[in-house]
Protein backbone atom coordinates (compact mmCIF):
# COMPACT_ATOMS: atom_id res chain seq x y z
CA UNK A 1 0.00 0.00 0.00
CA UNK A 2 2.54 2.62 1.09
CA UNK A 3 5.56 3.06 -1.18
CA UNK A 4 4.14 0.73 -3.80
CA UNK A 5 6.17 0.79 -6.98
CA UNK A 6 9.36 2.09 -5.43
CA UNK A 7 11.04 -1.28 -4.90
CA UNK A 8 14.14 -2.44 -6.71
CA UNK A 9 12.46 -5.29 -8.56
CA UNK A 10 9.10 -3.71 -9.32
CA UNK A 11 7.61 -3.89 -12.76
CA UNK A 12 6.99 -6.15 -15.70
CA UNK A 13 9.66 -8.04 -17.59
CA UNK A 14 11.93 -8.49 -14.61
CA UNK A 15 11.59 -12.19 -14.00
CA UNK A 16 8.98 -14.42 -12.43
CA UNK A 17 6.40 -12.76 -10.26
CA UNK A 18 5.89 -14.13 -6.77
CA UNK A 19 2.42 -12.80 -6.06
CA UNK A 20 -0.68 -11.47 -7.75
CA UNK A 21 0.48 -7.82 -7.64
CA UNK A 22 3.41 -8.37 -9.99
CA UNK A 23 6.08 -7.76 -7.38
CA UNK A 24 9.18 -9.91 -7.56
CA UNK A 25 10.58 -11.28 -4.32
CA UNK A 26 14.20 -10.48 -3.65
CA UNK A 27 15.06 -14.00 -2.51
CA UNK A 28 14.26 -15.70 -5.84
CA UNK A 29 17.30 -14.54 -7.82
CA UNK A 30 20.75 -16.08 -7.89
CA UNK A 31 23.51 -13.52 -7.34
CA UNK A 32 26.96 -13.93 -8.91
CA UNK A 33 29.83 -11.71 -10.14
CA UNK A 34 29.51 -9.96 -13.48
CA UNK A 35 32.70 -11.65 -14.62
CA UNK A 36 30.87 -15.03 -14.59
CA UNK A 37 27.95 -13.90 -16.79
CA UNK A 38 27.42 -15.50 -20.20
CA UNK A 39 27.65 -13.64 -23.49
CA UNK A 40 24.27 -12.48 -24.79
CA UNK A 41 22.53 -12.61 -21.40
CA UNK A 42 20.71 -9.78 -19.61
CA UNK A 43 21.11 -9.17 -15.89
CA UNK A 44 20.15 -6.78 -13.08
CA UNK A 45 22.84 -5.06 -11.08
CA UNK A 46 22.44 -5.96 -7.40
CA UNK A 47 25.63 -4.42 -5.96
CA UNK A 48 28.15 -2.09 -7.59
CA UNK A 49 30.82 -0.67 -5.25
CA UNK A 50 32.92 0.85 -8.06
CA UNK A 51 32.56 4.64 -8.49
CA UNK A 52 33.79 4.76 -12.10
CA UNK A 53 31.20 2.27 -13.35
CA UNK A 54 28.50 4.07 -11.38
CA UNK A 55 29.32 7.21 -13.35
CA UNK A 56 28.97 5.19 -16.58
CA UNK A 57 25.38 4.41 -15.63
CA UNK A 58 25.87 0.91 -14.22
CA UNK A 59 24.00 1.47 -10.96
CA UNK A 60 22.02 -0.83 -8.67
CA UNK A 61 18.80 -1.99 -10.30
CA UNK A 62 19.67 -1.24 -13.92
CA UNK A 63 19.55 -3.85 -16.68
CA UNK A 64 22.75 -4.67 -18.55
CA UNK A 65 23.44 -6.89 -21.55
CA UNK A 66 26.68 -8.86 -21.83
CA UNK A 67 28.05 -8.42 -25.37
CA UNK A 68 31.45 -10.06 -24.95
CA UNK A 69 32.82 -12.11 -22.08
CA UNK A 70 35.55 -14.57 -22.94
CA UNK A 71 37.79 -16.02 -20.19
CA UNK A 72 40.97 -15.30 -22.17
CA UNK A 73 40.21 -11.56 -22.46
CA UNK A 74 41.12 -9.01 -19.81
CA UNK A 75 37.95 -6.96 -20.42
CA UNK A 76 34.20 -7.48 -20.60
CA UNK A 77 31.96 -5.56 -23.03
CA UNK A 78 28.55 -4.68 -21.57
CA UNK A 79 25.62 -2.65 -22.85
CA UNK A 80 23.56 -0.23 -20.78
CA UNK A 81 20.67 1.23 -22.71
CA UNK A 82 22.05 2.32 -26.10
CA UNK A 83 25.66 2.53 -24.87
CA UNK A 84 28.41 -0.07 -24.71
CA UNK A 85 31.21 -0.03 -22.17
CA UNK A 86 34.43 -1.96 -21.68
CA UNK A 87 34.91 -2.99 -18.06
CA UNK A 88 38.12 -4.58 -16.71
CA UNK A 89 37.61 -8.14 -15.47
CA UNK A 90 39.03 -7.22 -12.04
CA UNK A 91 36.33 -4.57 -11.64
CA UNK A 92 33.63 -6.93 -12.93
CA UNK A 93 34.50 -9.45 -10.21
CA UNK A 94 33.26 -6.96 -7.58
CA UNK A 95 29.92 -6.20 -9.32
CA UNK A 96 27.11 -8.58 -8.33
CA UNK A 97 24.32 -9.33 -10.80
CA UNK A 98 21.15 -11.35 -10.75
Amino acid sequence: MFGRGKGLFWGKGRGKNCNKYGRRCRHTGRKFPLSNAETGSRHFIVLNPDKKTLEMGIYNGCVITIHKNEPADKNIVVGVGDSRYIIPRTTAEHILVE
